[in-house]
């Protein structure tokens, strides 16, 4: 059906590192018997998918289907997790390193919130994982980034060290942002940053709408009501401004703990949720 579907040879073969004798000798053996033509141009061997270090199975009923997975994290945070380990590594699910990968992608997301309000939504590039450009024709400022993503690829395809590279570039956009910078060249590294990262499948959804639904996630498993966050806010304002400082931290710690934060600005509070 693949030969009949996709021609051959085909450029890439996936399959678990058990799969790797005899199983493919044979599937060589009789494609290539077939057809007479090679069967596959590079095969890619992928370690075990683990749960709490354990071998997901279905002998040992501890395997969980995507739509589960779904049902705890966003598709996009899914997708960070499983870049994050090199393919032949073996991925070890847990609560915890979901919970990172949530973490990490919402930072991700928080990030490019924050250009998007220094540049403007009009100016915001696609984020499509079209070809990107030869490395000769980007801007200075981000081509650094763009080579060592390329070379981390190219190297049997690191996306660990790929995603690395990205997160590298986080921190520089934020600092340019925390000192101001020159708002070319943030809309140069946004781009760039964009593009990266939609070639390893991430910040498919714009930062906005994904950091919505993210809260929206977190005050549903948390039982907690968005009502019930606005009347505390105003009541710490309420608090501070008669300085009663001492109710203003305690409503900030005890919406803190719910796993909702506080930002005070000129233009009165804002707040954000933060994984437990």
């Amino acid at each position: 059906m693949s030969t009949k579907y996709l021609g051959q040879p085909f450029d890439l073969h996936g399959g678990g590192e058990d799969l790797i004798f005899p199983h493919h000798e044979n599937e060589i053996a009789q494609s290539e018997g077939a057809t007479g033509t090679p069967f596959v141009k590079h095969w890619i061997h992928h370690a075990f998918v683990r749960i709490n270090q354990e071998k997901m199975s279905k002998s040992l009923g501890n395997f969980l289907t995507i739509e589960e997975i779904l049902r705890r994290v966003p598709s996009e945070a899914l997708r960070l997790f499983l870049v994050s380990t090199h393919y032949r590594s073996p991925v070890d699910f847990s609560d915890q390193s979901l919970i990172d990968a949530q973490r990490a992608c919402a930072r991700l997301h928080e990030t490019l919130a924050r250009v998007e309000e220094k540049i403007g939504s009009a100016a915001v590039a696609p984020r499509g994982a079209e070809r990107g450009p030869d490395t000769a024709t980007l801007p200075a400022s981000v081509r650094p980034f763009h080579e060592q993503f390329m070379t981390a690829m190219d190297d049997d395809l690191n996306s660990a060290r790929a995603l690395g590279v990205v997160f590298d570039e986080v921190r520089e956009i934020n600092r340019l942002l925390d000192a101001g910078g020159d708002a070319q060249v943030v809309a140069e590294h946004h781009a760039n940053f964009s593009r990266l990262g939609s070639v390893l499948g991430v910040l498919r959804h714009p930062a906005s709408s994904y950091l919505e639904s993210a809260k929206g996630r977190h005050l549903s498993d948390a039982g907690i009501d968005v009502a019930d966050i606005e009347r505390l806010i105003g009541e710490r304002a309420a608090a501070r401004k008669a300085k009663d400082f001492k109710r203003s931290d305690a409503i900030r710690d005890e919406l803190l703990a719910r796993g909702v934060v506080l930002k005070d600005g000129a233009g009165g509070t804002t707040w954000s949720v933060v994984q437990s």
